[in-house]
């Protein structure tokens, strides 16, 4: 229904009328001038029947391809709204982080995310990464080697900040249940936003990557998930905890015992039930804070389980599991968990 200007509009409204009037009358004396832009405003404006306000409802743009400028790069990405949700408000947000090779899109082709997204009502983002100039083989700084991000010292993580920000503020996703979930060298990139952006992230999903950056030193707990074949010969799954903890050369791993270790640590987490689904062995931890699930999968290598088989950098993933179903169940149990931790303290006297 239309609505009509409140009284201190219209006087605002006249007032700027006579500031762009008075300009007409220059050779005037300064007094003479602005009692002159008065009587004109008054007699051309002043007795009109003032127009009714419309209000502008809130328009948000559709599922499709976007550029975002960090500084002076522009940096694309694409949006997937979920399915008969587009205008729903508080919904939460993954971005999803390919892989070197790859780029968004062919992620978004190959991961299955959209349907998750529309089955379970979440957001989804695939933005690219950087690169020399082949659109298929991006790359993201995650704080160790190698290739052009790293090279060109590109702010990935002021870039995913801006855009978590950006969704947050244009499409209404829900600020307290962001997600990164990345594979391969995009699973770098999202232990590294763990480490240096937990205070824009909630959780991550690390699929066939590695915790190679440090000082990695979150600001609050954050739920982690970590998927990985035993028999990925790309990001090695690697042996047991090492003893002593030396420096990465260029191009090594550390081990998925290594980033296990960690967030057991940092989100005081204890081991929980193990599960079995086919080759997957699920192992849960009881944490005080943020969360903890790690999935080794027997004979697998380096995949996106349960996707399809044309990511690029990947082999013919497992069946066995889809880690979209078991991150989003993880992710969804670590929320409940934190808003049950935060009704609780809200009801203490």
């Amino acid at each position: 229904m239309a609505q009509t200007l409140p009284r201190a509009a219209h006087y605002n409204r006249f007032l700027l009328a006579v500031a762009n009037t008075i300009d007409f009358f220059q050779p005037m004396p300064a007094f003479v001038r602005f009692i002159a832009a008065v009587v004109a405003v008054f007699f051309f404006d002043g007795c009109k029947t003032p127009q009714p306000f419309k209000a502008i409802a809130k328009v948000r743009m559709p599922s499709g391809e976007y550029v975002l400028q960090h500084g002076a790069r522009p940096r694309k990405y694409i949006l997937h709204l979920p399915a008969g949700r587009e205008d729903e408000d508080n919904l939460p947000l993954v971005i999803a982080l390919h892989g070197w090779p790859g780029n968004g899109r062919n992620l978004m082709e190959n991961s299955g995310l959209n349907q998750k997204s529309d089955s379970a009502g979440f957001i989804v983002a695939y933005p690219d990464g950087t690169g020399a100039g082949d659109p298929a083989i991006l790359n993201w700084n995650t704080g160790h080697c190698c290739g052009h991000a790293a090279l060109k010292y590109v702010d990935d993580v002021g870039f995913f900040r801006l855009l978590a920000t950006h969704l947050v503020s244009h499409h209404g996703a829900a600020r307290n249940r962001v997600y990164v979930a990345g594979f391969s060298k995009g699973g770098m990139m999202a232990h590294r936003l763990a480490c240096d952006a937990a205070d824009t992230f909630a959780g991550i999903a690390d699929i066939s990557g590695a915790l190679n950056f440090e000082p990695c030193l979150p600001r609050k707990p954050v739920a982690v998930f970590i998927s990985h074949g035993r028999a990925d010969r790309n990001v090695a799954y690697g042996n047991g905890l090492p003893a002593v903890i030396k420096p990465l050369a260029d191009n090594e791993d550390r081990p998925v015992a290594f980033a296990t270790d960690f967030w057991s640590r940092q989100n005081e987490c204890v081991p929980g039930g193990i599960r079995f689904r086919g080759k997957a062995e699920v192992q849960n931890f009881v944490c005080e804070a943020g969360g903890l699930l790690v999935a080794s999968i027997q004979d697998e290598g380096h995949t996106w389980p349960g996707g399809g088989e044309n990511l690029l950098g990947t082999e013919k993933p497992t069946r066995d599991i889809s880690v979209n179903d078991l991150m989003w169940e993880f992710w969804s149990e670590a929320h409940a968990r934190r808003e049950t931790r935060r009704a609780a303290i809200a009801a203490q006297p």
